[in-house]
């Protein structure tokens, strides 16, 4: 399975931001059922594109999806935002569905 999340950071919080991403990619990968986990960030005309960041995941099962949800290094991302926000919203998380997959 695979998931879109997108985030919107507040303007002047883009390099926090990327940091803690950077250090959530590391922990992410390494857990039970990762089979990919990246994110990127928009670069584009739009006045706002560099505040957008998006991210790609994919795992073997919704279980995995859960129990990376209930793990240390999404638990720590949120902790961090909690005390010194970067988000300028909530995270939108989508499920992907492969069409060549799906037939």
């Amino acid at each position: 399975m695979r998931r879109l999340n997108m985030l919107r950071c507040l303007p002047g919080r883009e390099a926090a931001l990327e940091d803690r991403l950077g250090n959530a990619i590391r922990s992410v990968r390494a857990e039970p059922g990762c089979l990919g986990y990246d994110w990127f960030r928009v670069e584009g005309a739009a006045d706002d594109a560099r505040t957008r960041f998006l991210g790609i995941s994919r795992w073997d099962d919704e279980n995995a999806f859960e129990a990376h949800l209930q793990g240390m290094a999404f638990g720590d991302f949120l902790a961090r935002e909690r005390d010194a926000p970067c988000l300028a919203e909530p995270p939108q998380h989508l499920l992907l569905v492969d069409l060549a997959e799906s037939r």
